[in-house]
């Protein structure tokens, strides 16, 4: 077992071996191996084939296992179980006892109701089964396994769960009740479905953009609808719109919330309708079941089948629409009517198309309905992009011209949008003379420009056409309205960019003095139009060996500027161009950086900065770390945007250290310029900013307190450290468990519970988001080391405060322990293994101090019960010996029965810094010696209980060969003697007094120190 289970941690890939050994062994050994993973032996094997105390045994280390670990099955969860043999009346009884208390926070009541499903003992646990499918407590999952288990249970009328299930109404029942629906082995009357469809109404949302309900929360109901029989389908379609209406008031239907949900679902009854009822179709009951629906949002040919089918049936369509036309005779309701099938919450196939607008008319000339033929009587559309003549309003006129009636209609229509059109044209006629009368006036004058000054602009030295020329040339295309509009010649435009160069030489603005200009808030065109010369350059020569090193860099400080007439490839090629030209050596990017970049961040001014270059320019990656760290010790009034890319970068390059020395020094600073009362906005910032990477940096208790004292503080965390950035793949150290304890413990009731929809994003509330970060934030605790981990989760579970997240601590302390417990552990080769199984000879430490372990246990037995009562040589005169001569007896013992294996014990074994072990037991594994060391305390030691972490552990187990484990040995000479210099300890047996010890056993030591309290009472 100890190479199987080292510690008693089980390697995830032996679970199989020690499933099938436990079915290979006796009794005792079943125990043994159900001790060490019960969920193991379960799941990877046949437990049928266990004893029947060990099934029983079994069971209830399944429990103890779900109270140290709630959630032990991990990904576990796809297995199926074969418990066929498995179940006794024993093991009935004692599952029946688990379901009635486990709760569903935890694995074991699902793991439970797993094992009970085709077992074969379903009818026996019916009572706990029901009790869990109607506890409105349990989660949808925990009541769906009941359910499926009850299935087994023959005779059961489940047509009655499914009414208990619609009384109770909440999502999780409905939907279950709809999974029994759709099981064939349920038959429900039509009144019993139609009782359930109308509880599924308020499970719709008003909106369909709403996130209150996770995303799907009705799709079950369209897998219910799906399976439906036309003749069920007819039925419900015509019970759910029979004397359906309004009943909130609302005047307009887009105002109206009351039919929303009552729609979709006729909606989706209406797609099962079409899909399995073959015509013909009957246009008067198809409009009895759509004309009272109210919808929010259209729906496509692609998205329903109704929609789809009765877009293609045009005859079928308008016989519909025709029905609701003809039924009006008012000449509002008609036009009302109109506009409800045009842009109304109709079903989305009843809406008006042209054609069908056509028909009506038609209809409307043919049966003399003076109103329907104003409602669809169209003017002339002044704005139409399409031309030529209109079928439409030929009809129109040829109608107009043959009655008196119609054609009172169409002139009285005209005449209004005639009208219409004149008002509009009247109200903004003067605003666009004026403003054409402008642009007319300002294009007269350039292309005056431009003729006069032709010559001056082919050669580059005209300043303001310069400029036009370069923004434009730097687009991906020239604008039709732009230069081209008096240039004509696009090689013009660059011929005069490739002749300004030198132009641009003579006049262009040093480095220093572009630096200045940005530091001072002004902006230099002169960068982007050196830029655009040389590009034009480069894209004529290739190189720009030839151009003034002046305008080269002025080019430089345009390369921010993402141009759209550049494709990547080109640019990227441009920039290395540019580099090469400019650098040469590292002293040139220092001193470029120095005359452009450090007089903006020396200003107190300007909110942005150059800074960023060292982050995306790769030109200066060599020098970016250093100088990232200098000029954050340097410019402390630098913008915040800019002390944040610096600070990026120094903690990209892990300058830590570093780092928190010049956070120390901010800090200082903002707390010694704090003034009495509240402070500017600026100063507010620079705290929150520098306050929040003192934290996240190092330990920063002043800061933490401030920080921690504005709840709003929280969403600065998770911005920095959801689950998309920050700590996962940012540039951040990731939060260690003592920093997420005092999140934790700041904001926990700042933030109160809420719930957690499964959509969320930026427009998330405020309360949502931060309690979904402190949610998530337990989980990221086994990113710390191990010892750290359990002493931050220990914290968590002794506080009320964070009961909560209890069950989660639980869980991840288990696997904390499991994880250090094969940290060290170097699975034994081959040959080491053969020697094991062939020759017993030790394999591993764990396996020695197994070994040694189970000595001890024969020893006492020997002692005790041996025939030449060597018991006796524990006790002279009647009195005990003391600890020294004890440890000689056991020692003369073991060593018979360990030399033969190659284990040598040796008493007082030296040890480091002066110190000695009681005795040791060393082999040679592998060709390596190991060593474990036994440390042996007398019951009446005054460190009894404390000895086992302060003296075996910190002095013997770190030994280079003792792999920090050892074996503890306490003597136990009755109830009689003291206990730890105790008279009155309670303690009465060995057993007790080990259980004692091995609770007060730090956690950090468990599975590698071995407790064995020997027994040589008389």
């Amino acid at each position: 077992m100890a190479i199987i289970a080292p510690s008693g941690a089980l390697r995830d890939d032996l679970r199989g071996l020690l499933a099938w050994l436990t079915t290979e062994l006796d009794r005792d050994a079943q125990r043994a191996c159900i001790d060490i993973n019960p969920y193991a032996v379960l799941s990877n094997g046949d437990p049928s084939q266990l004893a029947g105390e060990s099934k029983i045994h079994l069971i209830g280390q399944l429990a103890d296992l779900s109270a140290s670990d709630p959630y032990f099955r991990r990904a576990d969860r796809w297995r199926k179980f074969n418990t066929k043999g498995f179940f006794t009346t024993e093991v009935v009884e004692a599952v029946r006892q688990l379901l009635r208390t486990a709760d569903g926070k935890t694995d074991l009541r699902d793991l439970l109701l797993e094992i009970v499903a085709h077992s074969g003992e379903e009818p026996a646990l019916e009572a706990e089964l029901r009790d869990i499918l109607f506890s409105n407590e349990a989660d949808f999952n925990t009541r769906l396994l009941a359910m499926k288990a009850l299935a087994g249970v023959e005779g059961r009328n489940r047509s009655d769960d499914v009414s208990a299930l619609i009384d109770e109404g909440s999502h999780n029942a409905l939907r279950l009740a709809a999974e029994l629906v759709m099981d064939e082995a349920v038959s429900l009357p039509d009144e019993r479905l139609l009782q359930l469809m109308r509880a599924f109404i308020p499970l719709f949302k008003d909106d369909d953009l709403a996130l209150e309900e996770p995303a799907g929360s009705t799709y079950f109901i369209s897998l219910l609808v799906s399976g439906l029989p036309a003749v069920q389908a007819t039925y419900l379609l015509s019970e759910l719109s029979s004397g359906l209406k309004c009943t909130c008031g609302k005047e307009r239907s887009y105002e109206c919330h009351c039919r929303v949900g009552i729609s979709k679902l006729i909606g989706t009854l209406l797609d099962r309708y079409f899909e399995v009822a073959h015509g013909p179709y009957c246009p008067a009951q198809l409009w009895s079941w759509m004309k009272a629906l109210n919808f929010r949002n259209d729906k496509s040919t692609r998205d329903s089948l109704s929609v789809k089918a009765l877009q293609a049936d045009h005859l079928l369509r308008r016989a519909i629409q025709l029905l609701a036309f003809e039924s009006l005779s008012d000449e509002q309701e008609i036009w009302d009517a109109f506009i409800k099938f045009r842009h109304g919450a109709m079903h989305s196939s009843l809406f008006l198309t042209s054609d069908d607008d056509t028909w009506m008319l038609q209809h409307a000339a043919k049966t003399k309905r003076i109103g329907m033929f104003s409602a669809f009587y169209r003017t002339h559309n002044w704005y139409s992009e399409s031309k030529g003549p209109s079928e439409h309003r030929a009809l129109q006129r040829t109608y107009a011209q043959s009655d008196s009636d119609f054609l009172r209609i169409a002139a009285s229509k005209e005449r209004a949008s005639r009208a219409a059109k004149l008002d509009v044209r009247q109200r903004r006629f003067r605003f666009q003379s004026r403003r054409r009368k402008r642009q007319e006036q300002i294009e007269r004058s350039n292309a005056k420009n431009f003729t006069q000054h032709q010559s001056v602009i082919a050669k580059g030295e005209h300043w303001s056409w310069l400029r036009d020329f370069a923004r434009e040339y730097l687009q991906e295309d020239f604008h039709e309205d732009g230069v081209l509009k008096y240039v004509r010649d696009p090689d013009f435009i660059e011929n005069a960019l490739r002749s300004s160069v030198g132009f641009l030489s003579k006049n262009v603005p040093t480095l220093e003095e572009i630096g200045k200009s940005r530091a001072e808030g002004r902006y230099y065109v002169i960068p982007e139009v050196a830029y655009a010369a040389v590009l034009a350059v480069f894209r004529d020569q290739g190189s720009l060996d030839d151009i003034d090193r002046s305008v080269v860099i002025a080019a430089k400080t345009d390369i921010n500027v993402h141009h759209s007439g550049l494709s990547d490839e080109e640019r990227a090629a441009f920039h290395a161009e540019i580099d090469r030209c400019l650098f040469t050596t590292e002293n040139d990017l220092l001193d470029f950086l120095g005359a452009y970049v450090e007089p903006q961040l020396a200003s107190s001014s300007i909110i942005h900065s150059s800074a960023s270059l060292l982050s995306y320019d790769k030109a200066f990656a060599d020098v970016a770390k250093e100088t990232a760290l200098r000029w954050l010790r340097e410019f402390p009034q630098m913008p915040l945007s800019s002390a944040e890319t610096l600070f990026d970068i120094g903690s990209k390059y892990e300058r830590y250290d570093e780092l928190r020395e010049i956070l120390s020094q901010r800090c200082q600073e903002i707390r010694e310029s704090w003034p009495y009362g509240p402070p500017e906005k600026k100063l507010k910032e620079a705290q929150d900013f520098w306050f929040l990477r003192s934290f996240a940096f190092g330990s920063a208790k002043f800061e933490w307190e401030v920080l921690s004292h504005f709840p709003e503080n929280i969403f600065a965390l998770s911005h920095r450290y959801d689950s998309l950035r920050g700590s996962r793949d940012g540039e951040w150290p990731t939060l260690n468990a003592s920093q997420i304890y005092l999140i934790l413990d700041a904001f926990v009731d700042k933030w109160p519970v809420v719930p957690l929809p499964s959509s969320w994003g930026t427009g998330s509330p405020k309360g949502e988001t931060a309690y979904r970060f402190l949610n998530g934030l337990i989980w990221r605790i086994p990113d710390d080391e191990p010892s750290m981990q359990v002493e931050v989760l220990k914290k968590l579970l002794s506080n009320d405060r964070f009961e909560k997240w209890h069950d989660g601590c639980r869980h991840l302390i288990a696997e904390g322990r499991r994880k250090n417990l094969l940290r060290q552990f170097a699975a034994p080769n081959s040959d080491v293994v053969c020697q094991l199984l062939d020759s017993n000879r030790v394999a591993t430490v764990e396996d020695l101090r197994a070994l040694v372990v189970e000595e001890l246990r024969a020893a006492e037995k020997w002692f005790r019960d041996g025939e030449t009562d060597p018991i006796d040589a524990f006790y002279v005169d009647g009195e005990h010996v003391d600890e020294n001569t004890a440890r000689n007896r056991i020692v003369d013992r073991l060593d018979l029965r360990l030399r033969p294996l190659d284990v040598v014990l040796s008493i007082e074994s030296a040890m480091a810094r002066s110190n000695r072990c009681d005795f040791t037991a060393v082999s040679s594994i592998g060709g390596r010696r190991t060593c474990l060391v036994v440390e042996v305390k007398g019951q009446w030691h005054r460190e009894l209980f404390e000895a086992a972490a302060t003296q075996l552990h910190k002095r013997y187990s770190h030994h280079p060969d003792a792999a920090e484990q050892g074996i503890y040995l306490v003597l136990w000479f009755g109830p009689e003697v003291h206990v730890a210099g105790r008279t009155t300890s309670g303690i009465q047996t060995a057993s007790e007094l080990e259980d004692a010890i091995s609770r007060r056993l730090p956690d950090s030591l468990a599975g590698a120190v071995d407790v064995i309290v020997l027994d040589v009472s008389r």
